[in-house]
């Protein structure tokens, strides 16, 4: 699914489910998440969001509508998509921040004196 300008617009204002569980939870499986991503698109969702690369494979063939894919790496500092390898999905969310990450694949760089 190739995102344009104009489809990112619609969805604007729209619904976007996450259909994400924490490691060790009962519903945490791939194939339970593509599941819960399904419903909400056929509940109305204009996009969902889940984590994790199995997941997103299955969903991305489980529903028609885009999905955003954090990768979350651990608890502390930077957790969601640490660096651009982890990132696959229709639209990809990365940390902003200047955070140290896990890798120095990605960097920002340091601001200019006044």
């Amino acid at each position: 699914m190739l995102l344009t300008a104009a489809a990112l617009e619609v969805l604007h204002g729209r619904l976007i489910v996450v259909a994400q569980a924490f490691p060790g939870e009962p519903r945490r499986a791939p194939h339970t998440m593509a599941l819960v991503a399904a419903s909400a698109a056929i509940g109305g969702a204009a996009a969902v969001s889940v984590q994790g690369m199995a997941d997103l494979q299955l969903s991305r063939s489980a529903v028609q509508v885009p999905v955003i894919g954090p990768f979350k790496d651990g608890h502390d500092g930077v957790a969601i998509a640490p660096n651009i390898a982890h990132a696959v999905a229709n639209i990809v969310t990365l940390d902003g921040t200047r955070r140290q990450r896990s890798n120095q694949k990605i960097t920002w760089p340091k601001p200019s004196a006044p």
